[in-house]
């Protein structure tokens, strides 16, 4: 019916998008992989500001963050801590002395600094330590009941959360794992998970990746992509959080404002060139996509996630994978060769 599709037109809007504005009052953006992956949820933020409030949205972080008892912000519940600029403005200059690590180690606190600065809004980023799934997952209970919300979304600065187990090399699997875990126990109605900057992470193959992403949308899982461009005002947003948020820190991210500027092949943005050599990177406009899923449909399709939602630390995340992973006779238990199909192959060699 052509009249149908003039009144809904679908191709400038994916289904991400659709579905998340009709069902989201009160929405949840948690970074899924450690560092600076909430950051990389900044685009979709912003983008929901179209139809929400700075209230109605919020931002947790599984968390690389040292000692957060010593820094500041607030406990909340056990292992979820608060970290909010205002009323800690005595506290900003402090933050370099704390302990952590790399240096000024504290990308939660230095968002929410962000908002009150350049927006000024205050912004509490919530900061969950890496512990066992069903910590994490109170942790994430608790925010979910704190401020009634009916949507999550998972955000990876990277794309290995939707690595299936069955891979020969699965990137930093532990931390996506206990992520989806986690968020798989939550009685929320919409979840969905995002992946972005594809191709930046040394260990993970292109190939596997996109052989994954037909998989899942073959059940129906894929929700759409989008590529972040320098107009959008929501990537302007982006790229100035994390330009005032000790970039160096985070390698991955500002590869994604290389790859957005239209810089390409073995080119190593200025905030990080004392960490990195540019052979070591690769920047392609790949790097600037968004890949949207239903949470769900993810869930089911990856493997172990039954005994994944009781792991109690990320050792136990690993000794998971190894035992399972033996079981389905795809590494050796001896030596841990790789006997399965999904071989690791660089599309960008570095």
């Amino acid at each position: 019916d052509m009249a149908a599709v003039a009144q809904a037109p679908q191709l400038f809007a994916s289904t991400f998008a659709r579905r998340v504005q009709a069902c989201a009052k009160r929405v949840l953006i948690v970074g899924a992989g450690g560092g600076y992956d909430v950051f990389a949820g900044l685009p979709v933020y912003f983008e929901l500001l179209q139809f929400l409030s700075h209230e109605s949205l919020h931002l947790a972080n599984l968390t690389f963050t040292e000692h957060l008892e010593k820094k500041p912000c607030k406990e909340i519940c056990t292992g979820c801590y608060e970290s909010r600029y205002v009323g800690h403005e005595i506290d900003a200059e402090k933050v370099a002395s704390r302990l952590g690590w790399p240096t000024n180690y504290f990308p939660e606190f230095h968002l929410s600094k962000w908002f009150h600065t350049k927006l000024g809004v205050d912004k509490p980023v919530y900061a969950v330590a890496i512990t066992g799934v069903p910590t994490i997952a109170a942790a994430y209970a608790a925010l979910v009941k704190q401020h009634d919300i009916d949507t999550v979304i998972l955000i990876d600065a990277g794309v290995d959360s939707l690595f299936r187990g069955d891979e020969e090399v699965m990137g930093t699997y532990h931390e996506d794992a206990m992520s989806i875990a986690a968020i798989s126990t939550l009685a929320v109605p919409n979840k969905f998970m995002v992946c972005s900057i594809l191709g930046s992470e040394g260990r993970v193959s292109e190939y596997t990746f996109l052989e994954n992403v037909a998989e899942v949308q073959r059940l129906g899982g894929l929700l759409g992509s989008c590529m972040l461009t320098l107009d959008m005002k929501s990537v302007q947003f982006y790229e100035d959080a994390v330009l005032h948020s000790v970039p160096a820190n985070t390698t991955i991210n500002m590869q994604l404002i290389s790859a957005i500027h239209g810089n390409y092949a073995h080119y190593v943005h200025p905030a990080i060139k004392s960490r990195v050599d540019a052979p070591d990177m690769y920047i392609t406009p790949l790097m600037s996509m968004f890949w949207f899923f239903d949470f769900d449909v993810v869930f089911r399709w990856r493997l172990f996630m039954d005994r994944l939602v009781d792991a109690t630390s990320m050792n136990d995340v690993e000794r998971i994978y190894f035992e399972e992973r033996v079981k389905l006779k795809l590494i050796d238990k001896y030596n841990g060769a790789y006997k399965g199909t999904k071989k690791f192959n660089q599309m960008f060699l570095f």
